[in-house]
């Protein structure tokens, strides 16, 4: 730890050391000093993992990328950029997602990456400035269960056109996902899905012999019927049981991330 903050200190000296109180001060560059709100510091998947910062200038010029851990830096993780307006994209997963120069995008044939992104505009005109980031939660853990199951537990794939998102925009980007969902012994199926841009949303049943070939059903506008927000800053989890036989939706659970619970059944 204390190798790191020393390390840090020599560049900010570094960087400030022509920089003299008597003369002009316009061209000295700016710290940038990022921290995670405070209302995300007890969630270790956050504040326990490496997060990577991406700045673009106002010109669209893509001037840094770093990684960084922020419990590593309870007092904030400086930056040395030239003086300007600046768009900082944050992303914190857990290391299967892929990022690219101006989106992040899961794995092919994996699951979805635990995913908390978020993007800030900030202006560096002085000679310090601070950046609190609220990361916002980009998937859904999907549960499943299953009614008048057969006698052999079949297997489950979840699959959509989404799989990735804009660094600057938040916005999902097409793309094929899919993947096998966990079996929970005694339990449901279950897997994180990216956001969605729209539908469809397709939970596929494997079949166990001939008597029970392979099915697939949409579940992407039951859920939003019942009240699920792809648009939301934060994205909630799905609990719902579906039909085995008919692919029927019988109930729906939306669980929000500030843990309140809105619940449908017919």
């Amino acid at each position: 730890m204390k190798t790191i903050y020393k390390f840090t200190f020599i560049i900010i000296i570094q960087a400030f050391a022509s920089c003299s109180v008597f003369e002009d001060r316009s061209e000295c560059p700016n710290i940038m000093n990022v921290t995670i709100d405070e209302r995300q510091e007890e969630r270790p998947s956050i504040m326990g993992r490496k997060t990577t910062v991406t700045l673009r200038n106002a010109g669209g010029g893509d001037g840094f990328r770093s990684t960084f851990t922020p419990s590593d830096y309870p007092s904030g993780y400086g930056i040395v950029v030239p003086k300007g307006t600046y768009s900082v994209s944050l992303v914190s997963c857990a290391g299967d997602s892929i990022i690219e120069k101006d989106a992040v995008r899961t794995s092919g044939g994996k699951e979805a990456d635990s995913l908390f992104v978020n993007c800030i505009q900030t202006d560096c005109l002085g000679e310090e400035t601070f950046l609190k980031a609220l990361l916002f939660k980009q998937f859904t853990t999907l549960k499943v269960f299953l009614s008048n199951l057969p006698a052999s537990r079949p297997s489950l794939w979840v699959e959509s056109n989404w799989n990735g998102l804009g660094l600057y925009t938040l916005n999902p980007l097409k793309g094929d996902y899919g993947c096998r969902m966990r079996e929970i012994p005694d339990g449901p199926y279950e897997a994180r899905v990216p956001r969605c841009g729209g539908g469809p949303l397709t939970v596929r049943i494997g079949g166990t012999g001939n008597s029970s070939p392979e099915v697939s059903y949409d579940i992407y506008d039951e859920i939003v019927a019942r009240g699920f927000d792809w648009n939301a800053a934060s994205l909630s989890d799905i609990t719902l049981t579906l039909d085995y036989l008919t692919g029927k939706v019988l109930s729906v659970s939306i669980i929000c991330w500030d843990e309140t619970l809105i619940d449908t059944e017919i």
